[in-house]
């Protein structure tokens, strides 16, 4: 399983996450026209730590949430449930054992063409591949 599968599967099953965006969780971009508040998520970064006879299988992975919704406050609100979620995550993930997660970054931007905000934030997963 792909982190980004793993993840996915996580949220949709954390009670305050699947109440505010229920399945509307996708890969990459929104689809046109779609409810609000909804999530688009995408791959930032992989960072393989190398050695020097062989891959050592740990990983750090940053997945950007772009968080989108009608007003600020719901934008932020959802990006909040998902720090909440998320942030110092350890233990298994849908088969994927993970380290811990951190919060990197966030932004929030007003889309004039939309007239809607977007609340971006980054984390980094620290897991080994199988």
């Amino acid at each position: 399983m792909h982190l980004e599968e793993a993840v996915y599967s996580y949220l949709i099953t954390q009670t305050a996450v699947y109440e505010k965006i229920a399945d509307r969780l996708y890969p990459l971009l929104l689809p046109q026209k779609c409810q609000l508040p909804a999530v688009a998520y995408t791959m930032v970064s992989v960072d393989r730590s190398p050695a020097l006879q062989k891959d050592t299988g740990f990983v750090k992975d940053t997945l950007q949430f772009s968080c989108h919704a009608k007003s600020y406050s719901e934008a932020v609100s959802v990006a909040k449930l998902l720090r909440n979620a998320l942030q110092d995550f350890n233990g298994n993930m849908n088969g994927i054992h993970i380290g811990g997660v951190l919060v990197v970054s966030e932004t929030v931007n007003y889309e004039s063409a939309t007239k809607n905000y977007s609340a971006h934030i980054e984390f980094e997963f620290h897991f080994n591949e199988e």
